[in-house]
């Protein structure tokens, strides 16, 4: 190994030695019902975050990840790059994404029933939703429905008002809407190809 890829190597492990300071894994934060008919959901790893500007990476890391585990944390992070107090723009995420394998396409047309498609199709769907702080949104995963009693399936805690507003991680789809902004415009993850 040259002295340039052993640089690399070292700044990748302390890159992913950084991701546990800034995420952790806690699947108790993703619910699903395996024995209700009308319920489907994506097999998600729940990450949460641990600072406050990083919810648009975690976000686009469970998605990341609900194609492939082995990915490292650290190359998504290097293109998201979040901003401490401006976090990460849509475009930032995409592109970091996409650098990562994933087929991630903007939509501002999403609707109910084409979160069902997508959630049928093993599509997370990555969006933001409003906090109690005026100007300030926060980045979500999509990665369930209830198909008959339209509920979603949201993954994205961090913020103590969402965990409070969310207090499970289903929601009635009227609910969620109103707290989806902006209306119809969310990231959707339409499949992988290691890079």
């Amino acid at each position: 190994m040259n002295l340039w890829s052993r640089i690399r190597k070292t700044a990748i492990d302390l890159a992913d030695e950084v991701f546990d300071e800034i995420a952790f894994v806690d699947d108790s934060l993703l619910y699903a019902n395996p024995d209700d008919r009308d319920e489907e959901t994506l097999d998600l790893p729940g990450y949460k975050q641990t600072q406050s500007y990083t919810c648009g990476w975690v976000a686009g890391l469970m998605a990341l990840h609900c194609y492939d585990a082995r990915r490292s944390p650290s190359k998504l992070w290097d293109h998201v790059s979040p901003h401490p107090k401006l976090g990460t723009s849509t475009a930032k995420l995409v592109k970091g994404l996409r650098c990562c394998g994933v087929d991630a396409k903007t939509t501002t047309r999403l609707t109910w029933e084409k979160v069902r498609v997508c959630i049928s199709s093993g599509e997370p769907i990555l969006l933001s939703v409003k906090t109690d702080q005026r100007d300030t949104l926060h980045w979500v995963a999509l990665y369930g429905v209830n198909h008959r009693t339209r509920h979603v399936f949201v993954a994205g805690n961090g913020i103590p008002y969402l965990n409070y507003v969310f207090r499970s991680q289903k929601i009635t789809w009227a609910n969620f809407y109103k707290l989806w902004e902006p209306k119809g415009e969310a990231i959707i993850c339409k499949g992988y190809e290691a890079p």
